[in-house]
């Protein structure tokens, strides 16, 4: 297991290692890995250039991992290198924590990465810990080696100090960070075991966070937090006793961030009674949200586009920066244009690889900002049905659809088929099957017949119906 600083660098160490590792492979190894290889490169309507490049690397028994790639080619990347088909694996330190992945020898090249305001800088004593913890499968070596490589003698001795002898970075609580502390609060009272203040403070004392923070500053700020969640309607006091509302309730359920509520909650109230849903507008309102999705990123290529995108949708977005102040940023306002944008094509049926190049995402990328948005629109759905606005429901519950599968409104009716995605169902609608009605007509063996459907499926597809 190699572990490099950068996805760029996973995807070109694979390439560079491929060769080598290929002259030692079996000829039932390398029959194995063409199978493997077809699998991950898909179909050409679902193929990015990702998906061929690490296609290409792993039919010579090498691969790459990192957050670009789609889950179910990690997946098999994971398990054909815990049964040794693949023999290295090119990472990012991602994949050093919270997968059960060892390996007989785990080799850090890279022990500086970008950072925003930094540049270059030493990757944390931990991270080098975790990813040398890598080395050594238990039941099949008796030891493991963790390779640190330093390119000069100096940098050496500086390595030595730095990783290899030091102790790693004391852990330190997440429940410090505002909004942690926000949806902490708020289930607290909504889970029905604290009821007042001093019941908070006596929770927050029994916390990791309180062991190493005992300050005044932090019952302070707990204290705002309180006071802000009782004034936005989340809780309600009575007889000095704090109870959940049932937007409190509702939120703490949905687990998000009270501030994408707010958000969401004040997002629905500007639309106008009677007025459609703008799909631009309900997107954009995600992107705003703390638990939305926002991309990373505004390359010199894309400013253009973005500007023009705003210029043609920006009487659709619900929030601006008259309204919400966070906009009034340059930076975070093009980075909503950004994912709204990339949510639209997703919407309209744009092709993986159109997107990850437009983008410049990996194909995993979108699932991740897909997910993410698909979440925060159920939530909304919820919100506006608490808030009796029935006919926005009915919108936002379609394009939460949408956005799951990435197809257009045409597709409604058939997307509910189990097995059918965005392609099959474009390749049934194309074939005359615009609602699930219209497959009375069709025999086991026409529907077969349509590209990238197949006997089983047909069949599945019938009884289904």
């Amino acid at each position: 297991m190699i572990f490099v600083a950068s996805r760029r660098s996973a995807q070109a160490v694979s390439r560079q290692i491929a060769q080598s590792v290929a002259k030692v492979l079996t000829a039932d190894e390398k029959t194995k890995l063409l199978a493997i290889s077809k699998k991950i490169a898909g179909s050409n309507t679902d193929s990015t250039k990702v998906c061929r490049k690490l296609a290409e690397v792993v039919a010579m028994g090498s691969a790459f991992h990192h957050a670009g790639l789609k889950p179910d080619q990690r997946e098999l990347v994971e398990e054909f290198f815990k049964n040794t088909t693949i023999k290295v694996i090119s990472c990012t330190p991602t994949l050093a924590a919270g997968v059960n992945l060892p390996a007989r020898r785990a080799i850090i090249r890279d022990v500086k990465r970008f950072e925003a305001g930094l540049g270059a800088a030493f990757i944390p004593t931990s991270e080098y810990k975790q990813c040398a913890g890598r080395a050594g499968r238990p039941q099949y070596d008796d030891c493991g080696e963790a390779v640190l490589i330093a390119k000069t003698k100096s940098e050496e001795s500086v390595l030595f100090e730095k990783y290899i002898l030091a102790a790693p970075e004391p852990v330190t609580s997440k429940l410090d960070e505002q909004s942690a502390l926000r949806i902490h609060s708020l289930a607290s009272v909504a889970g029905g075991y604290v009821y007042d203040m001093d019941g908070m403070f006596e929770f927050i004392s029994h916390t990791f966070l309180y062991h190493q923070k005992q300050s005044a500053e932090l019952f302070d700020r707990i204290t705002q937090i309180f006071l802000f969640l009782q004034k936005e309607g989340f809780i309600e006091n009575s007889s000095k006793r704090f109870f959940p509302t049932v937007m409190g309730n509702l939120t703490s359920r949905l687990y998000i961030d009270p501030i994408s509520s707010i958000i969401i909650r004040d997002g629905l109230n500007q639309i106008k009674p009677n007025t459609p849903l703008s799909q631009i507008g309900a997107l954009h309102l995600m992107t705003c949200c703390p638990d939305g999705p926002l991309m990373m990123g505004l390359g010199k290529n894309i400013v253009g586009d973005l500007e023009m995108f705003v210029s043609n949708f920006q009487d659709d977005f619900i929030l601006n920066s008259e309204n919400f102040h966070e906009l009034d940023d340059y930076f975070t306002f093009m980075r909503t244009v950004k994912t709204t944008w990339f949510l639209s094509e997703w919407i309209e049926e744009e092709r993986e690889e159109a997107i990850c190049e437009r983008f410049n995402i990996g194909p995993g990328d979108i699932y991740r900002y897909v997910d993410m948005a698909r979440r925060l629109l159920y939530a909304t759905g919820i919100i506006a049905e608490m808030m009796n606005k029935k006919k926005l429901t009915f919108e936002i519950e379609a394009l939460k659809t949408r956005v799951q599968y990435g197809i257009k409104e045409d597709l409604l009716d058939i997307i509910q088929l189990k097995g059918v995605g965005r392609v099959r169902a474009r390749n049934m609608h194309n074939r005359g099957i615009k609602k699930l009605t219209d497959l009375r007509s069709f025999s086991q063996e026409k529907l077969a017949a349509i590209p990238a459907i197949g006997k089983a499926l047909a069949k599945s597809i019938l009884e289904q119906v």
